[in-house]
């Protein structure tokens, strides 16, 4: 009889000194967009902080502002940095296509109300020259 008080002290001692943990590193403020654009686009959390997730199919606009690819994964370098992004290009309709990484630096995201936008100066056939990716596993490498 005794026991049931001390657990449910014991559980909520647990519960009261949880870890919070937070991440050092800082995240970069996504710019707005200098002109509106048609690009298919990801929510952006209230904060002005962007998952990962969140950029995970955002359609890539060129300076005509056409779609050249979409946003497969973010890989995180070395130097614990954002450094490549792996994109799926000559797709129809996100199938098909073939995966390549473009630098980090080569893409530009713009903020646009709730939405995340990305544009590149590459072409869509300097996009399709890139060497193609696969991942197996979760780990990404050149075909």
């Amino acid at each position: 009889m005794k026991r049931v008080p001390l657990l449910l002290a014991s559980g909520a001692m647990l519960m009261a000194s949880g870890a919070v943990w937070a991440d050092s590193a800082t995240t970069p403020s996504v710019p707005a967009p200098p002109v509106e654009s048609q690009t298919s686009a990801a929510p952006v959390a209230a904060t002005g902080e962007v998952g990962a997730n969140q950029l995970v199919g955002v359609d890539i606009r060129n300076a005509n502002d056409e779609k050249v690819a979409e946003i497969k994964d973010v890989l995180i370098g070395n130097d614990n940095t954002v450094d490549t992004a792996i994109v799926n290009v000559g797709g129809v309709m996100g199938m098909a296509g073939r995966n390549v990484a473009v630098a980090w630096n080569q893409i530009q995201f713009f903020r646009d109300a709730d939405t995340i936008k990305a544009k590149t100066s590459l072409t869509e056939d300097q996009l399709k020259a890139l060497p193609e990716y696969t991942s197996d596993g979760g780990v990404w490498h050149t075909k």
